[in-house]
């Protein structure tokens, strides 16, 4: 009895986050324990339900201490909570977990003192738990668990297959020769790991062969013609990492590479006594910090993926989502449109380019004090929703479908086309370039008979089904979950009722105060930017 009592003080405090800081990992261990033998008493019904968010709790509590203190004691303590947790959890709990997991995983796997083989047997361990335990849970997102895997086993190859740079001038094949052999011993270790399990065979296809070089805070290094061609025969890319900044090289890249391969980037040296400005279609740039990329011959004209970590504001009154990636291209600078993840901006550069992280302020004299100004800016620092007007935004005009899916298309990268079937987007009109990328994407929404409707006010129920989708894009699974109760649920199209309802469990989406969504609302600039900028984060 006293023991149970002891069990509801812990969970009355931790529900009204009074207790979210423990000692040590033994404490949240043994308070675990005393739930976990409550929660296996009352199997069912509100109690058991309370016990499982409290055990969602302590599984929270724990990855923060293993994110803190990145012990291995700590992370194999997590690694058993997981496979208990995932047996008496719900898909979407579980799925929940297992994310949560692989970012603390890779994370760790950048500990000084680990080496290959370690990582290799932490995937490995990973790769058990998802096959054996997680894929067993009856109705669990298995694209979302695969999203996982693939976090895990790719960061796993991408350590595996890392060349320190130093000061040599050039890099041999002999020494290419070396990294490499130890970067196939893992891929086939992880391919037979992988395929044990029947559900994650086509993942095994998906590896990522990658040499790593990684620099200083300049690069000046050559890969020769031989180490070259032995990356493109065996099918890898090139990734040269310059602090906190990766450049990706694609295979189909290297192989347009003719003899030696020359690599420089360079920080631009910015003098602190001068004042910096670059003015923009919307707004003005003030450069942080500029690099000057060569990555082959200036014949080159291929594109490379750039991944860069946001920087710190330099000045602290900035929000540091207002930062923007620039371009210089004949001494005038262009903002990039980016996409951005977990702090990590990603991006196509030209190999030879000069770039630089901004701080981006626009010239638009509505946004000030407007409700979504924080929103309307974020994107616009992104290269998206960018207005025709110099001075005005209008955040509080309607948006069309036009513009929200060319936004759509903005924030995927014009990657993929396909054949216009529309008759309302002709040749020389506005969204002509965008089309084919919005059907490519699935973008298309509430098209019919031929028509897209690029000029109609876009409504609620579009928007929400649109970004529902744009999510699934970018993440590589669906959301899921969640119920709909609204009032007016009958009068939402049957095409967007899904997404409203993954929408609004995953808390993307809200309705009304009378508990009606009103899917024909139509849908101001302003409310859009908050949507998709909530989204993108």
């Amino acid at each position: 009895m006293m023991k149970k009592m002891g069990c509801w003080l812990i969970c009355l405090l931790l529900l009204t986050g009074q207790m979210s800081t423990f000692a040590n990992v033994t404490e949240i261990i043994e308070t675990k324990e005393s739930v976990r033998s409550m929660a296996i008493e009352l199997t069912e019904g509100d109690e058991a339900d309370l016990f499982l968010k409290i055990e969602t709790v302590l599984n929270n509590t724990l990855i923060s201490k293993a994110m803190d203190t990145n012990s291995r004691q700590t992370l194999d303590q997590l690694h058993l909570m997981m496979s208990e947790s995932v047996k008496r959890f719900d898909s979407v709990r579980a799925a929940q977990l297992v994310e949560q997991y692989s970012r603390v995983l890779t994370a760790y796997f950048h500990q000084p003192d680990l080496t290959r083989s370690d990582i290799q047997v932490l995937t490995d361990k990973f790769i058990q738990l998802l096959g054996n335990d997680v894929l067993m849970i009856e109705g669990i997102n298995q694209e979302r668990i695969k999203v996982s895997l693939r976090t895990v086993v790719n960061e796993n190859m991408h350590l595996q297959g890392q060349y320190s740079i130093g000061t040599s001038p050039a890099i041999t094949l002999s020494q290419i020769n070396a990294v490499l052999l130890q970067a196939e011993k893992a891929y086939r270790i992880t391919t037979i790991d992988v395929n044990e399990y029947e559900r994650f065979k086509n993942i095994a296809n998906d590896l990522q062969r990658e040499l790593i070089l990684v620099g200083d805070d300049t690069v000046h290094v050559t890969l020769v013609a031989d180490a070259v061609k032995v990356l493109v025969d065996k099918n890898y890319k090139l990734t040269i990492v310059q602090g906190d900044a990766r450049y990706g090289v694609s295979t189909e890249t290297l192989a347009k590479i003719q003899g030696d391969l020359p690599i420089t980037i360079t920080p631009v040296v910015l003098d602190p006594n001068k004042e910096y400005g670059y003015a923009v279609t919307d707004g003005k740039l003030k450069p942080l910090s500029l690099y000057n990329v060569s990555i082959g011959n200036i014949a080159n004209k291929d594109m490379i993926t750039l991944h860069l970590s946001v920087v710190e504001a330099s000045d602290p009154n900035m929000p540091k989502d207002y930062f923007t990636l620039a371009l210089s291209e004949d001494n005038q600078w262009t903002k990039i449109v980016y996409s951005q993840k977990n702090g990590i901006i990603s991006v196509e550069i030209p190999q030879n380019a000069v770039y630089g992280m901004m701080s981006y302020s626009p010239t638009y004299i509505d946004l000030v004090g407007h409700w979504s100004e924080s929103n309307i800016k974020t994107l616009l620092a992104k290269g998206i929703f960018e207005s025709q007007n110099t001075s005005n935004f209008y955040p509080n005009n309607i948006m069309t479908r036009g513009e929200f899916v060319e936004a759509l298309v903005d924030v995927m990268g014009a990657n993929g086309t396909s054949d216009n079937v529309f008759t309302d987007v002709l040749p020389g009109s506005p969204y002509e370039d965008m089309i084919g990328s919005a059907i490519y994407y699935g973008f298309t929404v509430g098209s019919s008979n031929n028509k897209f409707y690029p000029n109609d006010p876009l409504t609620r129920e579009d928007m929400v089904t649109l970004v529902a989708h744009l999510y699934e894009l970018q993440n590589g699974y669906a959301l899921e979950g969640g119920f709909l109760d609204f009032k007016d649920l009958y009068t939402i199209s049957a095409y967007a009722r899904e997404s409203v309802k993954v929408m609004q469990e995953a808390g993307f989406i809200s309705g009304y105060p009378d508990n009606t969504f009103r899917p024909k609302v139509t849908v101001a600039k302003s409310v859009a930017a908050a949507v998709l900028n909530k989204v993108l984060k």
